[in-house]
């Protein structure tokens, strides 16, 4: 199931195609400056410059995005940085990052609660997915156990229903799976 959806996220399309191409295409033009501002440094204080502030969820939010876009990058085949070990390195150091140092049960909420219940899972989760095969099983607990902590109940409106789905899939979780249809 893990592996249909992430299908969804990057579909194995014939190359062939333009109107494919032309997306790989604006996907590498987005992942490109992306992964060139991510901020690498070992002691960093951030991920990316423009969403370093701490006390504007969305910023947090965006980091997470960003990491989703450069995950959506190295596993679409066609991307100039499919399966780049130097990208993937980076993607899971900077969730590693992101989650450990603002994600996570030791962070007091702040702002806007949808970027913490719903925003931020949702990406995360798709991250997740896309890089589930690349992850420590301590990371893959980390990363849902943040999302847990925000987002506790699997009874929540139709619109979280996705988050729901991902995280019950990252899980292998296949009992409460058949209760999401």
């Amino acid at each position: 199931m893990r592996e249909r959806y992430s299908l969804t996220l990057v579909p194995d399309a014939a190359l062939s195609d333009t109107l494919v191409q032309r997306r790989i295409n604006a996907l590498d033009d987005a992942a490109g400056p992306l992964w060139k501002s991510l901020n690498k440094a070992p002691d960093r204080g951030w991920l990316w410059e423009e969403n370093k502030d701490t006390t504007v969820s969305m910023m947090m939010g965006g980091n997470f995005a960003k990491l989703n876009t450069l995950a959506a990058a190295y596993r679409t085949k066609g991307s100039r940085y499919y399966g780049n070990p130097e990208m993937k390195a980076d993607i899971l150091a900077g969730l590693d990052w992101a989650i450990a140092n603002r994600y996570n049960p030791s962070v007091e909420w702040y702002d806007n609660w949808w970027d913490w219940v719903i925003g931020v899972p949702m990406t995360l989760n798709n991250t997740l997915v896309l890089m589930y095969d690349d992850l420590s099983p301590e990371q893959l607990r980390a990363a849902l156990g943040a999302m847990d902590h925000f987002a506790p109940s699997f009874i929540v409106p139709i619109w979280a229903e996705n988050v729901n789905r991902s995280r019950i899939l990252l899980r292998d979780d296949w009992v409460n799976l058949q209760l999401c249809f």
